[in-house]
């Protein structure tokens, strides 16, 4: 498997989807996602005894 960093398509894609606001291809951001989906690492808050 190979990573290869967003280009000016994908960014117009991303751009479609979330808004020019929130889409970017900045190398830091995008391996932050990267890790994310790949890892699975998501926050769970454990639920208290008022839940």
């Amino acid at each position: 498997m190979s990573y290869k960093l967003p280009d000016e398509k994908d960014l117009e894609a991303m751009i479609g989807i979330v808004g020019k606001e929130y889409a970017t291809n900045n190398k830091a951001i995008t391996a932050s996602y990267l890790s994310k989906s790949v890892m699975g690492l998501e926050i769970y808050y454990p639920k208290s005894d008022n839940d």
